[in-house]
């Protein structure tokens, strides 16, 4: 996979540019927004690493000119020291696959990465579970909590499966109705609420591993 890689700090991006060669991905790098800019528009890259803070052009910047670009087909990863949230939700709200805090680890990034790139590309995964008890089976459209069946409705099925397929991963509202009614189906950020509050109390004590991510939307997380 080509990769973008625009990071000013010279240590970060041999760091990040190393262990993604290792991964055998083809790495072109940039120290600031311009050169990003000109590098992005003079190939084709499967997936840009992008920093916030960087000379000439913010990264936000570089990525509404990214996704003008490309219409959202490259993955786009933003990665930042920044953890306000006003900075991740106007990077998810122009485009941003996804958002990640410094420091990180490489496998972390990598992991990240691959994880975007299943769901962007249609995940034939049929099996979903968590280590503490839940189990899904999209074939048999069942769900069951310790061997316990939890009856769900179709779009709470649906949702479920997308968070427990990819946790930690941070779906807006809009994101969580495209991917299981499709990117036409209009949906208020209310209706999406309520079908978390359903849902959390079908699955009982696991409830609060759908973690409301304040002003962004909801990801299913291990670490509660």
């Amino acid at each position: 996979m080509k990769i973008l890689v625009v990071e000013d700090d010279d240590d970060i991006r041999t760091l990040i540019s190393f262990n993604l060669e290792k991964e055998g991905h083809e790495i072109k790098e940039a120290k600031d927004g311009k050169e990003a800019i000109e590098l992005f528009d003079s190939g084709t890259y499967k997936a840009v690493l992008l920093d916030i803070l960087i000379p000439e052009v913010r990264g936000t910047d570089v990525l509404k000119h990214i996704r003008s670009v490309d219409g959202g087909k490259s993955t786009v990863l933003m990665v930042s020291a920044l953890e306000d949230d006003q900075e991740i939700i106007d990077a998810l709200e122009n485009g941003a696959d996804d958002y990640i805090t410094k420091p990180f680890s490489p496998r972390y990034l990598i992991a990240k990465l691959k994880t975007i790139e299943r769901l962007k590309n249609g995940s034939n995964v049929m099996n979903a579970s968590s280590p503490k008890g839940l189990e899904m089976d999209k074939v048999k459209r069942k769900c069951t909590y310790k061997g316990k069946d939890v009856k769900l409705k179709e779009t709470e099925f649906e949702i479920l499966f997308l968070l427990l397929s990819f946790p930690e991963k941070v779906f807006t509202r809009k994101e969580l109705i495209g991917k299981v009614r499709g990117n036409d189906y209009y949906v208020v950020e209310r209706s999406v609420d309520v079908q978390m509050t359903s849902l959390r109390k079908k699955i009982g004590e696991l409830g609060k591993n759908i973690e409301t991510v304040w002003g962004i939307g909801y990801r299913w997380t291990e670490k509660i």
